[in-house]
């Protein structure tokens, strides 16, 4: 269940920014697009285990290129993540 999986990352540490509940009143199986921000990464181990899917996203600050590859490892290769860059060699960094 999405729902309790947002919940289950709110409890952990993280906070909510956009959405976040469930519309009970929705026909079928709907979850709002919901953003996330967790400010401390590297004290929450649930935000690097926990997949909620659905329309979910989760921020995380991070202090230089070899930390945020630090959090993207934590997630074992089992989450999902995005890179968005103009710089050619920090992309390659990431893909090697």
């Amino acid at each position: 269940d999405v729902q309790e999986k947002v919940d289950y990352l709110l409890a952990s540490g993280c906070q909510i920014r956009l959405g976040g509940k469930a519309d009970m009143q929705a026909a079928g199986a709907f979850f709002p697009p919901t953003l996330l921000f967790c400010p401390q990464p590297d004290e929450t181990p649930a935000v690097h285990a926990t997949e909620a899917f659905g329309p979910v996203a989760t921020l995380m600050p991070y202090r230089n290129s070899e930390h945020a590859m630090q959090l993207a490892r934590a997630g074992g290769g089992s989450l999902a993540g995005t890179l968005v860059t103009a710089d050619s060699n920090v992309a390659r960094q990431f893909i090697a």
